[in-house]
């Protein structure tokens, strides 16, 4: 007999519909699903039958199978075409159901007691989780002037869940930095920013209001960051995405990088809505703190070094996706009261030996998601086939660690699914680092849910044509 433990999911139904549907405000409807705490099972070949609530709204569903309290007996375990898949000291998926498609009500979902490869799963104690969202209903336009992801700026606006007091928000807030409409800084593409989103604006946008009037827009200008500056100006600073002081959502923290001197600092800065923000002049600062940019291959409109925050620690990309000849993928990490913890490149992210148009060696990893474990991370790469879960507890003590003692799990080519070149005819077979408009897809974004489940999204980008809608 074997006990099946519950886990549940509240997600907004907002996700993949074609179509979008207009309203005064952003009310999405939210969509729950809800089953039975425990269940019990006997493997005795007959099919386990799940009963499934769903409210709101209809769902595409799928149950998954986790072990659970197996962790210390899995182990550097690496499998699957290519080796694709990598986990270490964790609870993994041995199991995940066809799609179902569910309208709002009662219903059973059934697990006859095998794999995903069909063999007979060992009698013991596991978890299910339902995953779903709204397959039917129109999408729900949250706002007209923040995005969380387009081309280069993939990882410049954060989705804020959690208040102040780590609590979940009533109304989520976007955070961040580098409008979609700001390339305009950049590269010439046939028009100009406006002015509530020139670079060096910094905003916030609490889900909710009137998608379309901008006054909802809360914003702050830091004024080391020049609008309009060209390309390869040597007084040209930039930034990617800000994170938040977790403790006063009035502090947040940059990583300022001067392309052509391939050099980044830590700023850290007070919110003044509608003003100018205030630099703290005792918190690092280039005099402080100067880090090398190895990674910055091409100029000013390579992706930039981002902040993330998992509330104790700001950890720092520093990405080299355009190089052809070195070795650059680092992760850093300061604390709140400007020491540098970690500054450690992740060997795991160069492959040498990849032949993928514009021969980029590195991974482009421009996202990361705290993850729902403490000292957990998701990384994911723009333009590239690996994804990571890593534990820093271990870099915290120690950068100088392998990546067996970090490596929680990767997914990289081999599977079929989110692959690169895996079409019999490419003419890259299975190269996973890629920018080629032809070949590739972006990855814009990437989050970890109460459970420990990472969701992205991607978006292809052949004939990328940025259109602004004002």
């Amino acid at each position: 007999m074997v006990i099946i433990m519950k886990k549940l999911l509240f997600t907004f139904a907002i996700l993949l519909i074609a179509t979008w549907s207009y309203a005064a405000d952003f009310s999405p409807t939210l969509m729950t699903l809800t089953g039975e705490d425990y269940l019990q099972y006997d493997f005795d070949g007959d099919p386990l039958t799940l009963p499934i609530e769903l409210s709101g709204t209809p769902a595409a569903i799928w149950l998954i199978i986790n072990t659970t309290g197996q962790a210390e007996n899995i182990k550097a375990i690496q499998n699957g075409h290519l080796g694709w898949h990598y986990v270490n000291e964790i609870d993994t998926t041995v199991y995940i159901s066809p799609r179902y498609t569910n309208d709002i009500g009662p219903s059973n979902i059934y697990w006859d007691g095998t794999d995903t490869d069909g063999n007979i799963v060992a009698a013991g104690t596991y978890d299910y989780y339902f995953w779903g969202y709204d397959d039917k209903s129109p999408r729900v336009r949250a706002t007209d002037f923040v995005t969380l992801g387009r081309m280069w700026n993939t990882d410049s606006t954060h989705l804020i869940e959690n208040g102040e007091d780590g609590l979940p928000l009533a109304q989520p807030m976007f955070f961040g930095a580098n409008f979609h409409y700001d390339m305009s800084n950049y590269v010439i593409v046939g028009y100009e920013s406006p002015a509530w989103a020139e670079h060096g604006i910094h905003y916030k946008w609490v889900l909710g209001a009137d998608p379309h009037d901008l006054s909802y827009l809360q914003s702050t200008y830091c004024n080391i960051y020049l609008p309009g500056a060209q390309a390869n100006d040597e007084d040209f600073i930039d930034c990617g995405g800000p994170a938040l002081n977790p403790n006063d959502y009035d502090i947040f923290y940059s990583c300022a990088r001067n392309a052509t001197a391939k050099t980044s600092t830590m700023t850290k800065w007070g919110w003044v809505s509608d003003g100018d923000a205030l630099l703290d002049e005792d918190w690092l600062g280039w005099d402080e703190l100067t880090w090398e940019e190895g990674g910055v291959a091409i100029g000013v409109w390579t992706m930039k070094p981002t902040c993330f925050s998992d509330r104790d620690y700001i950890y720092v990309n520093s990405i080299g996706p355009n190089q052809s000849e070195d070795e650059w993928t680092k992760l850093r990490a300061v604390s709140f009261d400007g020491e540098v913890i970690i500054d450690k490149m992740l060997h795991e992210q160069f492959r040498p030996d990849d032949k993928g148009p514009g021969d980029a060696i590195n991974g482009s990893m421009n996202h990361l998601g705290p993850g729902s474990v403490k000292n957990t991370m998701l990384l994911i790469q723009c333009a590239g086939c690996f994804a990571e879960m890593i534990n820093t507890t271990r870099m915290l003590d120690d950068d100088d660690v392998d990546y067996d003692e970090y490596g929680a799990w990767f997914n990289q080519n081999g599977d079929y699914f989110l692959d690169m070149n895996y079409e019999p005819d490419s003419n890259f077979p299975w190269a996973c680092y890629q920018d080629e408009h032809a070949y590739s897809f972006k990855r814009d974004s990437a989050d970890v849910d109460a459970d420990g489940f990472s969701t992205s999204r991607h978006n292809w980008i052949q004939n990328y044509t940025p259109v602004p809608p004002f």
